[in-house]
């Protein structure tokens, strides 16, 4: 049986407790205006959890794989978007003992608030694993929208997704996205350990599946030997499968390869459909491999522009292509920045350059050394 509390009053807040659990692993805690059960298979009996607090600065507070459940619910059941309002994290959390998380935010509920994944401090959230979900929109956080939403200083240490036909997956979200003149903020986010995201149709990446009028930066990848992401579609990224609007990323460090991706799979983006984006200061080392279909765009920064104006500027490639020729005269691509570029759309290339071993299915098919002046001057070695 659950244990008895009350919340208690801080400078006129509530400081909202969650007793300890019972055996059947629920929990239960009060709000303003009603209550509300928490329950998720793997959690232990007998854990105690500060969830919600007004004891710092008006902030909320989890403290715990029972916090972190109760806070998914109270955006996923109750409808509380946490729009103006600041969670942070305040513990390492393991999710080892959960075999599949639920995301925190749904099509219907999404979040919109400020998460805050320790502010400075190094905490993690270890062993997410999701093993089967019903719609789209898979991560830590499903859905993410709204002009001022901010998730920043999450540190991802193994990840296990595997969901099938499934849009959207990024081990931090599946979409953050807001309507033209907004901009959700994506920041210092860590992703280490063994980290496999399979299974996927599109709009799969490492971070985040799909991102709309987005700033995305400080983003730091450095996977275990083994990692990679899949998918069966379009749009396969090693930090974001798809991006669209005015979408801003900086200050990237990537490892992770990418495989599967039947139209549009790269390093850092798989797809970029339409907008302006504007990419500096990224360096990607991974292997980029595309599905054995027909079209496949691939490339070691981008794998497909559709219609928009995009700028790279001070990126660099280092890698593998793996690279299977297109039957029946569909167009194919692949290159160590932008795999292909529709004439709809407009790319600059300054700074930058790549150094990719292009391999055609079952043999070398040579290096590619290319670069980019200031001015954005092409030179192009290739050696067979």
């Amino acid at each position: 049986m659950v244990s008895e509390w009350a919340p208690k009053s801080v400078d006129g807040g509530d400081d909202y407790v969650l007793g300890y659990m019972s055996k059947d692993c629920t929990a239960s805690y009060k709000e303003n205006n009603g209550s509300i059960t928490v329950s998720q298979p793997g959690v232990n009996a007998g854990d105690f959890a500060q969830v919600f607090s007004d004891e710092y600065n008006g902030e909320y507070v989890i403290f715990s794989v029972v916090g972190l459940v109760a806070f998914r619910e109270m955006v996923n059941v109750r409808g509380v978007s946490f729009v103006g309002k600041t969670v942070v994290l305040a513990n390492t959390i393991n999710l080892q003992d959960i075999a599949n998380w639920t995301p925190i935010g749904t099509a219907a509920h999404p979040f919109q608030g400020t998460f805050d994944g320790g502010k400075g401090k190094e905490y993690e959230i270890q062993n997410l694993n999701i093993t089967s979900h019903e719609g789209d929109y898979v991560g830590l956080f499903g859905n993410v929208t709204g002009g001022k939403t901010v998730i920043r200083n999450v540190h991802l240490n193994g990840v296990n997704i595997g969901v099938k036909n499934i849009n959207n997956l990024g081990a931090l979200a599946g979409a953050v996205t807001c309507e033209e003149g907004g901009a959700i903020l994506v920041d210092n986010i860590k992703l280490s350990g063994l980290v496999k995201i399979s299974k996927g149709s599109a709009q799969v990446g490492g971070i985040v599946g799909d991102a709309k009028n987005a700033t995305i930066t400080n983003i730091t990848i450095k996977v275990e030997n083994g990692s990679a992401i899949e998918a069966s579609s379009s749009g396969l990224g090693g930090v974001v499968g798809r991006v669209e609007g005015k979408v801003s990323i900086a200050d990237v460090n990537s490892n992770l390869d990418s495989s599967g991706a039947s139209h549009g799979g790269g390093g850092l983006v798989g797809q970029i459909t339409e907008g302006t984006v504007t990419i500096e200061r990224v360096k990607i080392t991974c292997t980029v491999s595309p599905a054995r279909q027909n079209r496949s765009y691939i490339g070691g920064i981008v794998g497909q522009v559709a219609s928009a104006v995009v700028t790279l500027n001070n990126v660099e490639f280092t890698g593998k292509i793996m690279f299977i020729p297109s039957n029946a005269g569909i167009n194919s691509g692949y290159d160590g920045f932008i795999g292909n570029s529709s004439e709809k759309s407009n790319v600059h290339i300054t700074n930058s350059k790549s150094h990719t071993e292009i391999w055609h299915e079952i043999h070398d098919g040579g290096t590619i050394e290319a670069s980019y002046d200031a001015n954005g001057t092409p030179t192009v070695t290739k050696t067979e």
